[in-house]
């Protein structure tokens, strides 16, 4: 080893510290490639599901018994209550007991309005509505793209919206009961 040439003694030398820091950078990118995937992640589904603080555009639609209805704008300190749904959820039926609860609980308040939003056909909702019978409007026969823009995607979708389209609740799936509470203190709370 003596007797060697210095760029060898060298190598030898720096060899193992030279795959020590290797493996520690590539440890360190590791752990920033998971995190990078769980931001995006969670960027995906901010873009894809309901949440408090996104805003609506206003679209017309119109119900099963051929009303007109806005929905994402009102007369200032209105709310709606959005039901968004399809008539092949499973789950969409487990909430149906709450939405109904949901909608008991806002029924006759002023400023208040609940809607069922289905993305299926007329017939099918109409079948759909009549055997559930849901005391609640339902619009339908929307283009698909708003509920891109509402975030309606993951069904059943719950969001409580202000008269200037801002989500002030919004949120997948099944709600509990202390869901049910939280939709109905959005929908009451003064703007």
């Amino acid at each position: 080893m003596i007797g060697e040439p210095l760029p060898v003694r060298l190598r030898r030398l720096l060899l193992p510290g030279a795959l020590l820091v290797a493996a520690a950078l590539a440890v360190v990118l590791g752990i920033q490639v998971r995190a990078a995937r769980g931001e995006l992640q969670a960027e995906k589904r901010k873009a894809i599901l309901p949440q408090a603080g996104q805003v609506v555009p206003a679209v017309r639609g119109r119900t099963l018994d051929g009303d007109s209805v806005l929905l994402g704008e009102g007369a200032p300190g209105t709310h709606q209550v959005l039901l968004i749904f399809n008539t092949r959820c499973g789950v969409c039926v487990a909430t149906l007991p709450s939405w109904q609860r949901v909608h008991s609980r806002l029924e006759g308040r002023a400023g208040v309005s609940v809607l069922g939003w289905s993305q299926d056909a007329d017939s099918l909702t109409q079948e759909y509505v009549q055997q559930h019978q849901l005391a609640f409007p339902v619009v339908v026969g929307l283009p698909l793209r708003y509920l891109k823009l509402y975030h309606g995607w993951a069904v059943p979708a719950t969001l409580v919206v202000d008269y200037e389209g801002t989500v002030l609740y919004g949120r997948p799936g099944i709600l509990s009961a202390a869901a049910e509470d939280s939709v109905v203190s959005a929908a009451l709370a003064p703007r």
